[in-house]
């Protein structure tokens, strides 16, 4: 069976015109053993001893409506050694091994201008090191402002991407935003990337979003962002699997639409994929148009030829089995 990619126009645009950013969750680490933000929780929750039941049946009832951060607040607020002791844990046994072929390598492979991780493990190392820039830095929302915008303007984000933790990352437990204490302080604070620069991107570029849960804390923050900036031309695009347990109805879809501008992508399964293999192939697929698409790099006829198919608004299917030269 071929692969077959399903996608809004505004996202092969952005890869090909250099204008898209990349926002990627708990899910893309998910190949590296690490959890989801449901897993995490859980996992929080069976390892910290909780002596008081009326305590434990908040954490209970926060974890069945899915209110991970008020349940992550009161773990840490009942145990803070072992709850901080436990996130360490979850990065130990990672040697990068598997990075070559990863998913996140993948993301990295498309060339975005922007990547905004909530993720706070060490992968990024790795994968910088395989894409061939060693040396790239890896910022935190606590870095200076003026760093930042140094950085924007000597280095450019063409050829070297900007990549920014916006969770801080686990070298730095202080810098760690995990509960709903942890995003309360950091509203009261004029931090620039959260103000200043996040708004900007969301404004200037495409944004996909990978490897999350509508659900998850880190969509619910950005979308509050998202709302300051309404009424402007905004360009957000969430990837999910079509076979997720997460139910996204209809009415889920166009109130996501309707209030956050955000068009979801269902990928289609194939056989008994899991999702890591299903978002590899889509993101395979992507870099495979990309990599077509480039006219430094292949024929300019053919490129033009498949340029004008894109804009002609066919499908995905169709100008991707243009580029491998199938008919079918």
């Amino acid at each position: 069976m071929k692969s077959e990619i399903v996608g809004p126009k505004m996202l092969m645009q952005a890869i090909l015109s250099n204008r898209l950013a990349i926002f990627f969750g708990a899910g893309i680490g998910v190949e590296f053993g690490f959890k989801s933000w449901e897993a995490l929780v859980e996992e929080l929750y069976n390892r910290i001893e909780i002596d008081d039941t009326q305590t434990s049946d908040e954490i209970t009832n926060a974890i069945k409506y899915r209110d991970f951060l008020t349940a992550l607040d009161i773990l840490k607020t009942s145990n803070q050694s072992d709850f901080e002791s436990i996130l360490s844990s979850e990065n130990s046994n990672f040697n990068g091994e598997d990075i070559s072929n990863s998913n996140e390598k993948l993301l990295f492979d498309l060339g975005a201008e922007i990547y905004l991780t909530t993720n706070i493990d060490s992968s990024l190392e790795y994968v910088k090191a395989h894409i061939g820039k060693a040396s790239l830095p890896i910022w935190n929302y606590k870095t200076d402002a003026v760093e930042i915008r140094d950085a924007l303007i000597t280095r450019g984000v063409e050829e070297n991407p900007l990549v920014i933790r916006l969770h801080g990352d686990l070298n730095n437990k202080e810098s760690l935003i995990f509960t709903s204490t942890d995003y309360a302080q950091l509203r009261l604070k004029n931090n620039y990337v959260f103000e200043t620069l996040l708004p900007a991107i969301l404004t200037t570029y495409t944004i996909l979003f990978v490897g999350y849960s509508l659900d998850d804390p880190d969509i619910k923050m950005l979308l509050e962002n998202v709302s300051k900036v309404q009424g402007r031309n905004l360009n957000l695009i969430a990837l999910f699997d079509d076979g997720d347990k997460e139910v996204i109805t209809v009415h889920k879809e166009n109130y996501f639409k309707a209030n956050f501008g955000v068009d979801i992508i269902r990928m289609n399964k194939l056989g008994n994929e899991n999702k890591t293999e299903q978002l590899k192939r889509y993101l395979t697929d992507l870099l495979f148009i990309k990599r077509k698409m480039d006219p430094v790099q292949n024929d300019e006829f053919v490129v033009k030829e498949a340029v004008q198919s894109f804009r002609e608004d066919k499908s995905t299917k169709v100008y991707i089995q243009k580029l491998r030269g199938n008919k079918e």
